[in-house]
């Protein structure tokens, strides 16, 4: 989902960490207010970088609080949810420009290299500027 000068809930920014039952799923999309928790990515435009750092560390509170509700619950002793893959843009055309390309990937590795090429943290927070579409 892209978001325009604003951030989305803290909730918008939480993803499934792996396979889980559809119950816990289930249970977590009711703790997050959403409909889905499947949706791996977030993309940004035009926002502030300190701000997104501050959005980011309270998405991640939010998942250490999640997790540890599940920890040795029902056997899951490890996290459930984590913050999705987010990425930056100044524009909205870089955005649609590398979302375009990103999403047409069909090879793991190479979503995983571009996630971790393209991807900012609360750590590395970096805004991206494409002029051209990517092929």
């Amino acid at each position: 989902m892209v978001y325009e000068s604003s951030f989305p809930t803290v909730g918008y920014g939480i993803t499934v960490l792996f396979d889980i039952n559809e119950s816990v799923k289930t249970l977590v999309c009711h703790m997050l207010g959403k409909e889905s928790v499947e949706d791996k990515y977030l993309y940004l435009v035009g926002v502030n970088i300190l701000q997104f750092g501050i959005y980011y560390r309270n998405v991640c509170k939010e998942c250490e609080d999640i997790n540890q509700i599940f920890y040795s619950s029902e056997d899951i002793n490890f996290g459930i949810v984590c913050p999705k893959v987010v990425f930056l843009f100044d524009n909205m055309d870089s955005c649609r420009y590398f979302k375009d390309y990103f999403e047409k990937i069909d090879d793991p590795v190479e979503k995983v290299r571009n996630e971790l090429a393209y991807g900012s943290t609360d750590i590395i927070s970096m805004t991206l500027s494409i002029f051209n579409p990517i092929s």
